[in-house]
């Protein structure tokens, strides 16, 4: 089985679905986040009302063919009620509640982007609330425990045939806009004796009262455009919702 077969049998995995694999000698860290997710206030707040341009100015914000030269676009973005926080898998049910945070003006998903090497991947999303603490809230949201801990299941729960020798997840937190966060999953997998390390990353920076969602894969590293991605997005969505 060939990097890109591989490849697509772990993106499968990160979208909820298929069998049980073997594990062994798990090497497995999910440092607990110290960061607590606000609850809401009893208090009743009258609600902003939403600005018809958010969706416009969020949709020109996305990541766009020209942040990645080289790489093809899927031809349709994802569907806006597809993703983590929208669907989310077993075990990470409490990214759900990122979706019932205040009040959202704005919801944008990009194309998958799909590297030369017809492994490494990029997209992205982005979520405009009315209020710049509920934004807040869902960084909070999905800087706690137990994201770290679902995404590494979510990585290694599927994969007919794969044998996972090794997985763990690193937390990063971001110096970015309004602060973000990072979670870093390394795994390793064999297959026919050969042993192969795929790396997938789920990044999340707040802006203002927007948050932008980014997940990026590779073989043996993220690709090297993922900051740069990233970067261009913030900036452009700044002048916007910072």
């Amino acid at each position: 089985m060939d990097r890109r077969a591989l490849a697509l049998l772990l993106l499968l995995t990160a979208c909820g679905g298929g069998a049980a694999v073997t594990t062994r000698a798990p090497d497995s860290t999910s440092p607990g986040a110290t960061t607590t997710a606000p609850t809401p206030s009893s208090t009743t707040k009258a609600e902003p009302a939403i600005d018809p341009r958010d969706e416009e100015l969020a949709d020109a914000a996305l990541l766009r063919s020209a942040d990645l030269p080289g790489w093809s676009a899927s031809s349709d973005p994802a569907p806006s009620d597809a993703g983590p926080f929208e669907q989310p898998p077993r075990g990470c049910e409490h990214l759900g509640t990122v979706t019932a945070i205040g009040t959202t003006s704005a919801h944008v998903v990009s194309p998958t982007f799909t590297a030369p090497d017809d492994v490494s991947t990029l997209s992205n999303e982005l979520r405009v609330y009315t209020r710049s603490d509920d934004a807040a809230t869902a960084l909070a949201t999905f800087d706690q425990p137990e994201t770290a801990a679902c995404l590494e299941t979510l990585i290694t729960s599927s994969g007919a045939g794969l044998f996972v020798s090794s997985a763990r997840v690193q937390r990063q937190l971001l110096d970015v806009a309004d602060g973000g966060v990072r979670h870093l999953v390394t795994v390793e997998v064999e297959q026919d004796g050969e042993l192969h390390m795929f790396v997938a990353e789920f990044s999340l920076a707040r802006i203002g009262r927007a948050i932008s969602f980014q997940s990026a894969f590779g073989y043996g590293t993220v690709p090297n455009e993922a900051a740069f991605a990233m970067d261009a997005v913030i900036r452009r969505v700044q002048p916007a919702f910072g």
